[in-house]
């Protein structure tokens, strides 16, 4: 009997989302973080001027927006701070935040698969058979070579997809449980979180004026 219900247990648990993310998420943090501050070698230009608009906000000028490159988009500048504190400023204080929101646009994507191919399935058997739409959009983006790349350079445009991905996912979740109360918390609330994170996003580069269009 007890081995019947530790195999059911772990059937249970393999089932679960958070086994298939925590998964992928191992796979892009391999990827992405060892040997952050010395591959590739050297800076960028881009990656120069991120770390120039960083430096004025840890001296105390606080701006919205840098004239440095053609202009740069401040979010950059102020979530680099804890992390300035942390290495000093150097390349790794640099591209830990890259990195790292190469992993949360990875977390993203598996979450946005959830919402559009898992959670609006309407019968077990639908949902055996979409549980995989998630975990093989994460595992693609997590061990893509372009988001790699980029993912390992202190890039300012790496902060857009991530923002984006959340955004769209939690609109998604929005509008799904619109009408009703789910867990206590009234749809309402997600539309504000997605609104927050879509007014987010024109502080994150270029193309994020555009997101709200979308």
């Amino acid at each position: 009997m007890s081995d019947n219900m530790s195999v059911g247990r772990l059937q249970h648990w393999w089932k679960s989302p958070w086994v298939g993310l925590a998964l992928v998420l191992v796979v892009a943090v391999l990827l992405r973080y060892p040997g952050l501050g010395s591959v590739p070698p050297g800076l960028s230009f881009d990656e120069a001027g991120n770390g120039v608009a960083a430096m004025d906000v840890a001296m105390g000028q606080y701006r919205l927006w840098w004239p440095i490159g053609g202009g740069k988009e401040p979010l950059i500048a102020y979530l680099l701070q804890p992390l300035i504190g942390l290495f000093g400023p150097t390349s790794l204080a640099l591209r830990l935040y890259a990195a790292t929101m190469g992993v949360v646009t990875v977390a993203g994507t598996y979450w946005l698969a959830w919402e559009m191919f898992v959670a609006t399935s309407t019968s077990e058997g639908e949902q055996k058979n979409s549980w995989l739409v998630p975990l093989l959009a994460a595992l693609g983006l997590a061990t893509a070579f372009w988001h790699v790349a980029l993912s390992r350079v202190a890039f300012r445009a790496l902060a857009l997809p991530a923002v984006e991905v959340l955004a769209v996912a939690w609109l998604w979740r929005a509008l799904r449980i619109s009408g009703r109360v789910e867990g206590g918390t009234r749809s309402w609330l997600h539309f504000v979180g997605a609104g927050a994170l879509i007014g987010l996003a024109a502080y994150t580069y270029l193309p994020g004026r555009f997101i709200p269009v979308v």
